[in-house]
């Protein structure tokens, strides 16, 4: 789907950790949860109209696998940071995966060991952080 408000891309990917629970489109984004993004976006953001001036923000493309079927939404980029290092998806979900580990009777749980909190997860992210963008507002 083709955006005019679209300013320019970056075909970069890479991934990114979610620091701030986002909903976009059908899917919630949940805080220390990690996706893989495949482009750059920069959009202008606001109308212009009332004295307000137009904004340039960044989003990301991220990619998620939904029941089969591949959904791309774009989300801004002050509720994510650029990981270098792909966090496995049980020390994502540690809450989960500790939850159903009853389910999985052998299974290796060390990725929740070593990472126990999602305190934890979110320093991890947090130490790989490579966003050079200057973020208009970062006022939640």
């Amino acid at each position: 789907m083709a955006s005019h408000n679209l300013i320019k891309e970056e075909n970069k990917h890479g991934h990114v950790t979610v620091q701030i629970p986002v909903y976009v489109g059908n899917h919630l984004f949940k805080v220390n949860n990690q996706y893989v993004f495949t482009k750059i976006q920069w959009f202008s953001v606001g109308c212009g109209c009332g004295g307000k001036k137009k904004e340039t923000k960044k989003f990301y493309l991220l990619t998620v696998n939904d029941r089969g079927k591949e959904h791309k939404y774009s989300v801004e980029a002050k509720h994510l940071v650029e990981t270098e290092v792909a966090i496995p998806k049980v020390s994502q979900n540690f809450d989960v995966a500790r939850r159903d580990q009853h389910r999985n009777p052998g299974t290796d749980f060390s990725a929740i060991v070593d990472h126990p909190d999602p305190d934890a997860i979110l320093k991890h992210a947090n130490n790989q952080a490579r966003d050079t963008w200057r973020h208009n507002d970062w006022s939640y």
